[in-house]
């Protein structure tokens, strides 16, 4: 399966789009929405005001998607203000990339 093949994902009617960018520019997007700068093992962002997720373009693809399930349930939480701790959109990400990981990794590495 192609790394990036989702350009935008629908969440409740937003569009939200989906961009990969070099780690430095990752860095400077997490730094610039205010997140500190030490983005050591940031693999994505979501941007709410852009609605975008951003993930790094150079991780594999198995590191895309559960990144991207992440930042979906990012997105989920802020276009709802839903009130997660940071811990439940990383388990509830990670647990749904396992359930979906089978299917979207067919044929990949």
């Amino acid at each position: 399966m192609e790394k990036r093949p989702l350009k935008f994902i629908d969440i409740g009617g937003h569009r939200v789009k989906v961009v990969g960018m070099s780690q430095q520019q990752l860095v400077d997007k997490f730094v610039e929405f205010g997140g500190d700068d030490n983005g050591t093992g940031l693999c994505g962002i979501y941007i709410g005001p852009d609605q975008t997720i951003v993930t790094d373009k150079d991780v594999s693809n198995e590191e895309f998607f559960s990144t991207l399930f992440h930042e979906a349930i990012e997105a989920i939480h802020s276009i709802y203000e839903l009130e997660l701790s940071h811990i439940q959109i990383s388990v509830l990400g990670e647990a749904l990339f396992q359930a979906f990981k089978p299917t979207l990794l067919k044929g990949g590495k």
